[in-house]
């Protein structure tokens, strides 16, 4: 199940960010601080994974390729 999830938020991985976007702006509009520094947390936790995605791939094709030589 957890594996599930996580494959959904990563192949959403935009719609996640709007989403809490969208959810932060309703928070910080009605001056809910606490919940707007938690949904901007998760944001930032979001925009890391999907920064990341890119270096893991050329990491792994990297691997591979040493692999496929020895």
């Amino acid at each position: 199940m957890r594996a599930q999830s996580a494959a959904h938020i990563k192949h959403n991985m935009w719609l996640w960010m709007a989403l809490i976007i969208a959810a932060m702006a309703a928070a910080a509009g009605l001056r809910w601080g606490t919940t707007t520094a938690v949904l901007g947390l998760v944001l930032g936790i979001l925009l890391m994974w999907k920064s990341d995605e890119a270096r893991l791939a050329s990491l792994a094709a990297e691997l591979a390729a040493e692999e496929a030589v020895a």
